[in-house]
């Protein structure tokens, strides 16, 4: 007499199979969980746009540093990118222009002057600040 169990066809399913099946519906019920993919993914964005940075977009290590929101920083700088590459091209474009004012003024006593003040307001204070200013020259014979 043959056992009845052992003439049942074997009805197990491989892992392949099931493993995906299992993942998508605990995926499913953590997305449920959370409240959707879209409430998750608003949830990220708002962090990150948020998340406090210093003025580099960066996160310092120090948190008093940290006093801008990242989203801030990071439109400032396209915004500033774009405006420079604006600028450049209009000066590229209005070049001769620019050339012929720029002429106009220096050739002016009153432009000349403006230009020699600049020059020596920018220069004023290199060497008297706090710290030593050092020069030294040398001479060597091209005879050794």
């Amino acid at each position: 007499m043959q056992d009845h169990n052992s003439s049942l066809v074997n009805l197990s399913i491989p892992q392949e199979v099931t493993r995906p099946i299992v993942a998508a519906k605990i995926q499913e019920a953590v997305l449920a969980a959370l409240g959707g993919a879209d409430k998750i993914v608003a949830a990220v964005v708002k962090q990150i746009c948020e998340t406090k940075v210093d003025s580099h977009g960066k996160v310092s290590s120090y948190s008093s540093e940290n006093n801008k929101n990242w989203l801030d920083v990071h439109v400032t700088k396209i915004i500033q990118e774009e405006v420079e590459k604006e600028l450049k091209e209009q000066i590229k474009v209005n070049a001769s222009q620019i050339k012929e004012e720029l002429v106009k003024q220096i050739s002016t006593k009153k432009g000349a002057s403006k230009i020699a003040e600049a020059l020596l307001s920018s220069l004023d204070g290199t060497f008297s600040s706090a710290w030593k200013s050092k020069i030294n020259i040398s001479f060597e014979s091209l005879k050794d």
